[in-house]
């Protein structure tokens, strides 16, 4: 969620924001946030998903709003500050480039095969 929601807004939520915004999506109907906070989506939420659009990203927050119902927040929502601590450790964290990575994962060395790298 934080990275979709600094994609678009280009800013990073705040634990106050995060479950605002979801406190409105549930309360809305939209979403369902588990013991766990993850956020699943209702079948009315997975509807409006489903919705084709083709929009760019300046015109998406408008498009977003056409498809919602009315929402407001609903104040007995809490995200844990532990559980927002930790998504956000997560997303700081810098990760190696894609080429990296791919690297890493051609090379990567086989228990079966001639120990050739890349083959297995």
């Amino acid at each position: 969620m934080i990275g979709t929601w600094d994609m678009i807004n280009v800013d990073v939520p705040s634990r106050e924001m995060i479950e605002s915004a979801a406190g409105a999506l549930q309360r809305g109907g939209l979403i369902a946030i588990d013991d766990d906070w993850a956020l699943r989506p209702t079948a009315e939420g997975a509807r409006i998903l489903r919705t084709p659009r083709r929009v760019s990203m300046r015109e998406l927050p408008s498009a977003v709003r056409e498809l919602l119902p009315p929402l407001a927040p609903d104040p007995a929502v809490v995200l844990p500050a532990e559980v927002y601590d930790a998504a956000l450790a997560d997303y700081l964290r810098p990760r190696p480039p894609l080429r990296t990575v791919l690297w890493r994962a051609l090379t990567r060395r086989s228990d079966v095969g001639d120990g050739t790298p890349g083959r297995g």
